[in-house]
């Protein structure tokens, strides 16, 4: 993950990408969101490992706070996700409706 050196009180649309089972590709989410305000990405390699899952768990909400830190008025987070369905639960189970905007998850 690579931390974000700017931020917007700006309204608009956030990208979020995790990848686990395989890359996501840049070019593939800039279809469905082209004018998003930033993008982030998180990557793994194999988080059937329980550390692993614990560390990539820690490192998406690390950017999911620093994405709603530095864009305040958000409208939509897209999280793109390529990785088991258990730690994407995971990462719907942190997210808290009056802190976090709308969101839109995408299956990669």
């Amino acid at each position: 993950m690579e931390l974000l050196e700017y931020g917007s009180d700006d309204a608009s649309n956030l990208v979020l990408r995790v990848s686990i089972t395989h890359c996501i590709a840049s070019l593939a989410t800039r279809e469905v969101v082209p004018n998003a305000l930033t993008e982030m990405d998180v990557a793994a390699r194999n988080s059937s490992n329980p550390k692993i899952f614990e560390k990539t768990l820690s490192s998406v909400q690390k950017a999911l706070h620093e994405l709603l830190l530095r864009f305040p008025n958000a409208r939509v987070l897209h999280l793109f996700f390529a990785e088991p369905s258990s730690l994407a639960f995971q990462i719907g189970a942190t997210l808290n409706p009056t802190i976090v905007p709308q969101f839109h998850t995408y299956q990669y």
